[in-house]
């Protein structure tokens, strides 16, 4: 849950509850609407899209949710909850619920987000899939040579090539981070 009000803390008794009653499965908040400007929702909107074909994923959530403690060993399976926290629940734990929530206005100030924000956001989104991507990549580029011509299998390509790229290349030189060591400090307080 974020501290900025958008996420409507009147509904964590909703998820506390469906939580209960589904102790295996992670509940979400799946974004009803937005309160963002029109160029910000069609941004999201292209984001979800690009997300979907690349992932098969339709990843409309963010970090408001809700789960019995026995999940939490699943969720944290890896290290890659720390890039993308919607991306890393789908990709170790495939048992989601998701509970449609409006999303209220902000307490105070602004918004941070911007278009700048959603790329990088979706380039983290995506980078969780880099291995599903480079699989879809292959058989994309198969099908682009069989069925093309030269000049549309070199263009798709050099694109798949530069996403692939951009994927791989994306926290490699960051050092991971691991949560697994923050929850045996909390066990121990």
């Amino acid at each position: 849950l974020d501290s900025d009000g958008e996420d409507d803390p009147g509904k964590i008794k909703n998820l506390i509850n469906l939580a209960k009653k589904n102790p295996n499965k992670i509940i979400v908040a799946s974004r009803k609407s937005r309160t963002e400007n029109f160029f910000l929702k069609f941004l999201n909107f292209i984001r979800l899209m690009i997300t979907y074909i690349a992932t098969g994923k339709y990843i409309n959530f963010g970090n408001f949710s809700c789960f019995n403690s026995k999940n939490l060993k699943k969720i944290l399976i890896n290290n890659n909850i720390y890039i993308a926290y919607s991306s890393g629940l789908i990709k170790n734990n495939n048992k989601i619920i998701k509970l449609n929530i409006e999303k209220k206005n902000r307490y105070f100030g602004h918004s941070k987000v911007s278009w700048f924000f959603l790329i990088r956001h979706s380039i983290n989104i995506i980078s969780i899939f880099k291995f599903e991507i480079f699989i879809r990549s292959i058989i994309l580029l198969i099908i682009t040579f069989v069925f093309s011509q030269k000049l549309y299998f070199d263009f798709a390509f050099l694109i798949l090539l530069l996403i692939n790229l951009i994927l791989s290349i994306n926290y490699s030189n960051e050092g991971e981070k691991d949560y697994r060591d923050q929850i045996k400090f909390f066990k121990k307080i």
